[in-house]
């Protein structure tokens, strides 16, 4: 993740630089001028059939969307520059959410208790990533509760998810996988996410494709929060 972030950090650079010096307003009014121009020709066609042949601006309407659909990905680079990559670790209580965030820190911001439970809130601290800016959110653990301020952490937790642009879900490798990691999977559906398999250290309590079939296709990486081990990866 982090060398597909930074191979971009040129790029959204100079898109930030463009936008800042006006490049963007510009560039949209040169593209409403040839809407314009296209406009005028559709007109003339209808107003005087007999007098104007029909040009073809199918290719130059297809140029113009084109370069719309560029300019929007780009403004959305400039975006993450600028603001920061919201990255949610997620999980069911005490995977070792609160662990992550520490070790990818690399100091104790977060609590860290073997009582599960112990985080009843988001918990957000910015990280330079190789030159991009990441927002690390700390979550509460995602299952069924009836105890209400941990049920607001969870509520809390499920927000921080649809906000997000990029997904941590830390799965304990040394228990079997419950109801609430397949329930947390399902939320992430349509996020880009990375499989953390943490507490590597431990006797696996699944084979190695159980993880993989939560979120079919998306990367893994074994991890040892509690000490640091593999959270380079």
């Amino acid at each position: 993740v982090a060398d597909i972030i930074a191979s971009r950090t040129g790029q959204a650079l100079r898109v930030a630089e463009a936008q800042l010096a006006g490049k963007l307003s510009q560039e949209i009014s040169a593209l409403r001028g040839r809407l314009m121009g296209l406009l005028a020709q559709v007109e003339a066609t209808i107003d005087f059939p007999e007098d104007v042949e029909p040009a073809d601006i199918g290719p130059e309407v297809r140029a113009v969307r084109e370069r719309l659909d560029w300019l929007l990905a780009e403004a959305e680079r400039g975006i993450v520059y600028r603001q920061g990559v919201r990255t949610a670790i997620v999980g069911r209580p005490n995977v070792g959410k609160s662990s992550l965030l520490n070790a990818l820190l690399r100091q104790s911001r977060a609590i860290v208790t073997p009582v599960p439970g112990t985080t009843r809130d988001t918990l957000a601290e910015g990280l330079n990533l190789r030159g991009i800016p990441v927002v690390l959110i700390d979550t509460a653990g995602i299952r069924p509760t009836d105890e209400p301020v941990e049920r607001l952490g969870v509520a809390r937790s499920r927000e921080a998810v649809v906000a997000a642009d990029f997904v941590l879900f830390v799965l304990d490798q040394s228990e079997p996988l419950a109801g609430e990691d397949r329930a947390i999977a399902i939320l992430l559906a349509d996020k880009p996410a990375v499989l953390v398999l943490n507490k590597a250290d431990l006797p696996p309590a699944w084979e190695d494709g159980a993880a993989a079939a939560l979120l079919p296709g998306c990367p893994a990486a074994r991890t040892v929060a509690a000490s640091g081990d593999g959270v380079a990866a």
